[in-house]
């Protein structure tokens, strides 16, 4: 099965299939792939529950985000980059794949988005980016 989506304004229909748009909401289940690895980190235990309620505070996942990052600040943003930059890469390789050959102005700016290194290569770009003017 596919789906018709069109852009009226560069009048252009084209088709993507069903299974493809599964994939990209399937793809924000990476989610669960980060709480697996703070589970297995130190500062998710009994240990560390304990010595948090001696001080009052609630050990929850943002404060296990937070001490891991402490712990190993490149190792932790070099790893959260890598996950986003496949999986960023990827829906735009699905979503703006088939545009290459409708929309002329994907052709002059050779923005092949069918090609899987293109599409790392912009969103690597787009997120360096969006890091250096913050």
């Amino acid at each position: 099965m596919k789906a018709q989506i069109t852009l009226p304004e560069l009048q252009v229909t084209y088709e993507i299939k069903i299974n493809q748009i599964i994939i990209v909401f399937m793809l924000f289940r990476v989610y669960y792939l980060f709480r697996y690895f703070l589970y297995l980190s130190d500062y998710y235990c009994t240990r560390a529950n304990r010595v948090s309620k001696m001080f009052g505070v609630y050990m929850s996942m943002s404060l296990n985000i937070r001490s891991v990052q402490l712990k190993s600040p490149f190792l932790s943003a070099g790893v959260f980059t890598a996950v986003l930059l496949f999986k960023f890469a990827y829906i735009l390789k699905i979503v703006e794949g088939p545009l290459y050959e409708l929309i002329p102005v994907y052709k002059i700016k050779n923005m092949d988005f069918r090609n899987y290194l293109n599409c790392i290569w912009d969103v690597f770009v787009t997120i360096t980016t969006g890091i250096y003017i913050i």
